[in-house]
Formats: structure tokens, sequence, C-alpha cells
């Protein structure tokens, strides 16, 4: 999901430079490679996650993002974390 107080060109820089940040373009939740070109609503577009959700307390620090596909981004929620804790 994305963050209301994100929108326009603040989100686009932000995506722009947690895909820069991110060394080997995997989802840090599922560990698959993502990829760029998908239509945002498709299950395997790109989107940033926060580790720690707003809701509980989390920012939008760049430490605090990651590149996920959007699916399992929908799958986190506010709480779903990885089996291993490695990938984060």
């Amino acid at each position: 999901m994305s963050n209301p107080r994100l929108s326009g060109r603040r989100l686009q820089a932000l995506r722009a430079q947690v895909w820069a940040r991110s060394p080997d373009k995997r989802c840090r939740l599922c560990g698959d490679p993502v990829q760029l070109g998908y239509h945002q609503n498709h299950a395997l577009a790109y989107q940033i996650a926060h580790h720690t959700p707003l809701a509980h307390g989390g920012t939008d620090d760049l430490t605090n993002l990651a590149v996920v596909h959007r699916i399992c981004n929908l799958r986190k929620g506010h709480g779903w974390r990885p089996t291993d804790s490695r990938i984060w």
C-alpha cells in the first residue's frame, strides 16, 4: 500500500532511491527478482515496503524501505514478516 503522505514526484524520487540502493533487485519478502515495467496493479509490480510499518512507528527513511513485489507487499499488510530473517 502507498503511504498517503507520499505522492507524485516525492514518491517517484523515493522509489528511484530505494531501487538504486538495492544491489540485487530482489524482493525482500520472497527473495525472487523484481523487474521494472509491470503495470502498477500487476502482482509482480515493483513497490517499496516499510520494514517497520508506519502504523507501528516506522518512518520513510531509506533504511526502513525495501524493494518488494506488489503481491508480497499486499500479503505483508501491517504485520506479516518473512520466515527467513536474513531477507531483511
